[in-house]
């Protein structure tokens, strides 16, 4: 199956963000990315859907949840790519994937079979060391 829909998601700023999804059923699809802005969803999880007054596919709730965590980091500046190497590392060592909003901002995967506490971990380490700051978006382990 291959992502076809786009999924809106109403942010609490009054803007929106869209994700790729698999349609499953009528109002059930399957994420297929991590968000960049919206909270309280992951990569996988399956979500139900209204149909908006033009058709679009927004939001409603998660039906099911995939066991994946979204952690979202901010690169500083003046950035030590070495350091940031290092850290990155670290994390696709253990499982993790990213997407990158900009050169600064990138949304991080966290799957299921990852020790989120290991994740969480090297990132506040290298927050400390000033590479990056981080948010948790959705923990889902």
């Amino acid at each position: 199956m291959e992502a076809d829909s786009k999924i809106w998601f109403k942010l609490p700023d009054g803007g929106t963000e869209s994700l790729w999804a698999t349609k499953l059923s009528d109002n059930n699809y399957l994420l297929e990315n991590s968000p960049f802005y919206a909270y309280g969803v992951s990569f996988k999880d399956i979500v139900s859907v209204k149909t908006g007054e033009n058709a679009e596919l927004i939001f409603d709730s998660v039906v099911s949840r995939s066991g994946h965590s979204t952690y979202r980091i901010f690169l500083l500046e003046p950035l030590n790519r070495q350091a940031f190497r290092k850290f990155w590392g670290h994390l696709e060592a253990i499982g993790c994937t990213y997407e990158q909003a900009s050169d600064k901002y990138y949304s991080i995967d966290i799957p299921k079979s990852t020790n989120v506490i290991e994740v969480y971990d090297i990132l506040q380490k290298a927050e400390e060391d000033s590479i990056w700051e981080f948010e948790e978006a959705h923990c889902g382990h």
